[in-house]
């Protein structure tokens, strides 16, 4: 009982000493009674405590948001690894993805452009729906866009027709 007496004593002291240098700027008047004191000093201990609560949770808040980013590149980063690392297997849906990724990005004069015979080339080799599957996978791991966005994106229409065709007839093999 005497602790919590000898804390409230030192804030209300405190809150004088506060106020005092506070009113000696303002050129007021010291308040005079003691019940005054210890309601400011009353009122200061909340306002820490709410800044405290506040900051606290600021920290905690950030500190999870770069903990999640932070966690979500390393595994982006790994999964590709992984997908790559898998590319070295031969009908593997990685190294599908990665043939038609590598026709999306021909070496042609100029440098832009789809090798269309390779990307056509590259989807008909696909074996069956699961391996398909496995492909738009692999697809996405290894480039962050899903197949067929970049389909849409990289051909022309016609192009798009036949080769969202070859996929389609892909899938319905078992």
């Amino acid at each position: 009982m005497a602790a919590p007496l000898m804390v409230r004593a030192a804030l209300a002291a405190d809150a004088i000493r506060q106020n005092r240098k506070e009113r000696k700027r303002d050129t007021e008047p010291l308040p005079v009674d003691r019940t005054t004191a210890i309601i400011m000093a009353r009122e200061k201990l909340r306002q820490v405590k709410f800044r405290n609560r506040l900051r606290n949770g600021a920290l905690l808040t950030g500190g999870t948001i770069i903990t999640v980013i932070v966690g979500v590149h390393f595994y982006n980063k790994w999964r590709k690894a992984q997908s790559e690392k898998n590319a070295l297997d031969g009908g593997s849906g990685a190294r599908f993805a990665l043939r038609i990724k590598m026709a999306f990005e021909n070496d042609y004069l100029w440098g832009w452009g789809v090798d269309t015979d390779a990307l056509f080339k590259a989807l008909e080799d696909i074996p069956d729906r699961k391996t398909m599957l496995r492909t738009e996978a692999a697809y996405f791991a290894q480039n962050n866009t899903p197949l067929a966005a970049d389909l849409k994106d990289e051909l022309s229409i016609a192009n798009f027709e036949k080769a969202t065709g070859i996929i389609d007839l892909v899938k319905l093999k078992t």
